[in-house]
């Protein structure tokens, strides 16, 4: 039986997505600065304002690259090109997403953000964004996780194959894997005699279980017991 086992539990990394790897939609009702503006830069394919956004090097049509490049689909939705072919957005687009636009964060956190702001907002900030986070010591990953209460997590604590746990006797780290072997053979713990019923530790140099100090003990007691 393993007791008072002092478990470290793993700590976890949040893996940097890219921001086209977030799906999610700015509705026109959650911006906040820029409105006059959404007409010319909102995704005529999502109908949000463009996030990550391509240009068509055909038709210069203006749209999400989750919306052209998800499912496996690379589709003009204005020309239909196929494969569509795309270009970085032009300087001016850019400053002008950046510098005009604020809207509340699409993952209903209540935060007012800044364009420009969005990526260190979901990776960092916002407490509703689902994040990717992976074990530090085993490198399993737990996608689409809001924050480290994900039950997956959690019982990830407790099955880590890597995780390190003390032994309660000899106080030294083993792997979770292998510590029950350990246990049972570690010298610092107490063992019963089953002949006189004394508990010592085969480490101890203070006291030595021979085997004629056994029968001595073992005769007192059979004696107490008559």
């Amino acid at each position: 039986m393993i007791n008072n086992i002092n478990e470290v539990n793993p700590t976890y990394s949040i893996l940097k997505k890219k921001l086209k790897s977030f799906n999610f939609k700015i509705e026109e009702e959650s911006i906040r600065n820029g409105e006059s503006l959404f007409n010319y830069y909102n995704c005529k394919s999502c109908s949000g304002l463009l996030v990550n956004p391509r240009e068509c090097k055909i038709c210069e049509f203006l749209f999400c690259f989750k919306c052209v490049f998800s499912k496996n689909k690379s589709i003009c939705p204005n020309c239909k090109a196929n494969p569509c072919e795309v270009k970085k957005i032009s300087l001016v687009t850019k400053n002008t997403l950046n510098n005009f636009f604020q809207f509340i964060c699409p993952f209903d956190c209540n935060a007012i953000i800044k364009y420009q702001e969005l990526k260190l907002h979901i990776l960092n900030e916002c407490k509703k964004s689902l994040k990717i986070y992976s074990c530090d010591l085993c490198n399993e990953k737990f996608e689409n996780s809001k924050n480290l209460e994900d039950n997956r997590i959690i019982t990830h604590n407790d099955i880590c194959p890597n995780l390190n746990i003390d032994c309660c006797y000899c106080k030294k780290s083993f792997r979770k894997d292998s510590l029950k072997e350990h246990v049972a053979e570690c010298e610092e713990k107490f063992k019963e005699c089953e002949k006189c019923q004394i508990q010592y530790k085969e480490s101890s140099q203070d006291f030595n279980h021979s085997e004629k100090l056994c029968d001595l003990i073992s005769g007192i007691i059979s004696i107490i017991h008559e």
